[in-house]
């Protein structure tokens, strides 16, 4: 009889699009750390899906969840990124607020 072998949990990536992080950026205010990201998180766990008062809550509780690194039960998932996504993230949230077109707005935080 042969032997039991487990089944080797599938793997989900995720990769979030840019307005997705400037939207939990810009929900959260500068400067970004971990321990606002999980206040926010909590205190936004009973929102509404879809949040129509603020989509912001939407994009920071998708990102809140892959924190888990966890898909469903076994499944693991990961969250993918590059330098690229970040150094754009980065120039959108340094970029005023009151660019004279869509690409040269951002956030205004300061460097």
């Amino acid at each position: 009889m042969p032997a039991h072998h487990e089944a080797e949990p599938d793997l989900h990536t995720v990769v979030f699009d840019l307005n997705i992080l400037l939207d939990v950026a810009d929900l959260l205010g500068p400067p970004f750390t971990w321990d606002k990201f999980r206040d926010a998180a909590a205190r936004h766990s009973q929102a509404p899906v879809p949040n129509r008062a603020d989509s912001r809550v939407d994009s920071l509780r998708a990102v809140a969840l892959t924190t888990t690194g966890r898909f469903a039960g076994p499944e693991l998932l990961e969250v993918w990124t590059s330098d690229h996504i970040a150094d754009l993230l980065v120039l959108k949230a340094r970029q005023p607020r009151d660019g004279a077109i869509a690409e040269t707005r951002g956030l205004g935080w300061s460097p």
